[in-house]
């Protein structure tokens, strides 16, 4: 990430949005200092509709978010919520043809 040092991201995949959002760490919590949001309807019932879509999605927040706060965005924890969704701890790889997902 750019500037700051001590920089957390976070990424929100909704039915209807989504978002990114930078905090930076102090010693009195986190201080929020950029945001990107974005309209989407990638999802439907926790399931990926258009995967082009859906990353052009995430690049648009996150561009966003690091135009406010001024940090190149390289990681972030990523949500995707609901109540059909289950937690699995796994290593894969996804090949999607001439893309980075």
């Amino acid at each position: 990430m750019g500037r700051k040092s001590n920089v957390l991201v976070g990424i929100d995949i909704g039915t209807t949005k989504t978002t990114a959002i930078v905090g930076e760490v102090t010693e009195a919590g986190i201080d929020i200092i950029g945001m990107g949001i974005t309209p989407a309807k990638e999802l439907r019932k926790g399931g990926v509709v258009n995967i082009d879509s859906t990353v052009e999605a995430i690049k648009k927040a996150v561009e966003d978010a690091e135009h406010m706060s001024g940090c190149r965005i390289n990681s972030a924890y990523v949500g995707i919520a609901g109540s059909h969704v289950k937690g699995q701890n796994s290593l894969g790889i996804v090949a999607v043809k001439g893309r980075e997902v």
